[in-house]
């Protein structure tokens, strides 16, 4: 059995776009809110532009059902995920604070 790697490990290694974002973030929603995710083992195809440039990849967490007692509720790629599209406005919103700050 052969095992190849198609994706390569998707990690945030830049610390300034790490802090960009955070302090994007800070300026959306409450501190309590932004957190630092446990590792998962999920491929990402987002790792291979982390490859070739600085960046951040981050979870908006889009899930209506929030976790409960470790259970996942209705996760991403599942045939009943439903998004809470409430949070597409935070999503935008970060991005233009993100951005803004970038250009001073």
């Amino acid at each position: 059995m052969k095992i190849s790697s198609k994706y390569p490990v998707t990690r945030n290694v830049s610390e300034e776009c790490i802090e960009n974002l955070r302090k994007a973030a800070r300026d959306v929603v409450p501190d309590d809110q932004i957190i630092d995710p446990e590792p998962t083992m999920a491929a990402e195809d987002f790792s291979h532009f982390l490859e070739q440039r600085p960046g951040c990849f981050y979870f908006l967490g889009s899930m209506k059902e929030k976790p409960i007692d470790g259970e996942l509720g209705r996760p991403h790629h599942k045939s009943n995920f439903d998004i809470d599209e409430d949070i597409l406005e935070r999503g935008a919103a970060i991005w233009v604070r993100l951005v803004l700050n970038l250009l001073g």
